[in-house]
């Protein structure tokens, strides 16, 4: 993460999230108006930016440190749970000064850089699900897997190593019942998300001006 962006090369796929975002600020939907092969979720945070600071590099730069601080809670909340706090912080400041390097993650403005934060935190679902045992637990861990597939497909896995490790712990130990309910509450983000993107596209008229029948 650069200290002055304005002085730093942005990563050429940083420009067109960037680009994306500006674009969805002035009307203009991903797919239908302009087209990348990344899902839809880093154009919408490059728009939030935007819209709360204004479009241009710094507004990016001040999205990857709040980015970037919600990373390093979340590390440091997950490691409390495993070991003392001086090692939990010790492993999150070498954790962060990775995550920090402009060399690493190429100015922050990345799907592999925002996809640290669902990876995380779906780990931290987990450990809390595992030792608590709420419902709502595996929901909001549905849900961390929905921003991952819509940040990155490819970032997921750590969410699916997550939930399989839970269906197999559930079946192992509440039987085929309880594991049915498990993987129902974790879908239920999942089906809600294909839900609510569907009736957007629907609001917007997408579909007719995808095809070229709009009038």
């Amino acid at each position: 993460m650069p200290w002055s962006p304005p002085n730093h090369k942005i990563h050429v796929d940083g420009t067109v999230f960037a680009y994306g975002g500006d674009r969805i600020l002035h009307g203009d939907l991903p797919y239908r108006d302009f087209f990348d092969h990344k899902p839809p979720a880093v154009y919408y945070l490059n728009a939030l930016a935007f819209l709360l600071w204004g479009a241009d590099a710094w507004s990016v730069w001040y999205l990857a440190v709040a980015w970037t601080i919600a990373i390093g809670i979340a590390f440091l909340q997950l490691l409390r749970r495993l070991v003392p706090l001086r090692y939990a912080a010790l492993a999150t400041a070498v954790f962060m000064a990775s995550a920090v390097v402009p060399g690493y993650y190429e100015g922050s403005n990345l799907t592999e850089f925002f996809g640290l934060l669902p990876a995380i935190v779906a780990m931290l679902l987990t450990h809390v699900y595992l030792t608590q045992g709420r419902l709502w637990q595996i929901a909001a861990l549905g849900t961390v897997f929905v921003l991952g597939v819509l940040l990155k497909p490819t970032n997921v896995a750590t969410a699916t190593a997550c939930v399989w490790t839970v269906l197999v712990l559930a079946l192992r130990t509440y039987g085929i019942r309880r594991t049915i309910r498990i993987a129902l509450v974790f879908t239920a983000p999942l089906a809600a998300s294909l839900i609510l993107l569907g009736a957007y596209w629907w609001d917007t008229r997408s579909p007719e001006r995808l095809v070229g029948r709009d009038g």
